[in-house]
């Protein structure tokens, strides 16, 4: 898959840049076991001429309270619909970021889409693996626990 290239860089630059916060990327798995539950997803469809396909941004509650309370300098301990919805512009921004070297390397123009969310106590983990989905953890710095939290990413040609 040549294209998960460009959203794994695309991922550490929005988080760097955009948020301030560094990754530290672990390495591309086809079958990955969540460790913790998933409760907050936002996903994103791909689509250009030649390629469909869903890239989806997946956070443990903690994990995604970390992230949050550091970009809003918060201290929130619940996740509430306004915090679900900022996962959606997360994985806006990752999409807009790739689309670049996603045309650079295959040509193509992927089109606009509108971000979904599903946030919940246990996210049905069906639609984010699967045959065609490739997983990589992402892992917080030290000062925000060494959280996890992962991008899954289904390409159909």
């Amino acid at each position: 898959m040549e294209l998960i290239e460009p959203f794994l860089n695309a991922l550490l630059e929005v988080f760097k840049k955009q948020l301030n916060i560094p990754l530290l990327a672990g390495e591309v798995n086809p079958n990955i076991e969540f460790s913790e539950a998933l409760e907050i997803v936002g996903l994103i469809t791909i689509k250009s001429e030649r390629i469909t396909g869903e890239l989806a941004i997946c956070f443990p509650k903690n994990s995604y309270l970390a992230i949050y309370n550091h970009m809003f300098s918060e201290q929130r301990s619940e996740i509430s619909d306004d915090i679900c919805d900022s996962a959606g512009e997360f994985v806006n921004m990752v999409l807009g970021q790739a689309k670049a070297d996603i045309n650079k390397i295959t040509g193509l123009t992927v089109e606009r889409a509108t971000p979904e969310v599903i946030c919940g106590e246990k996210v049905d983990e069906s639609r984010i693996t699967g045959p065609r989905t490739v997983t990589i953890p992402f892992q917080l710095p030290g000062e925000m626990n060494e959280k996890k939290f992962y991008m899954s990413l289904t390409i159909d040609e």
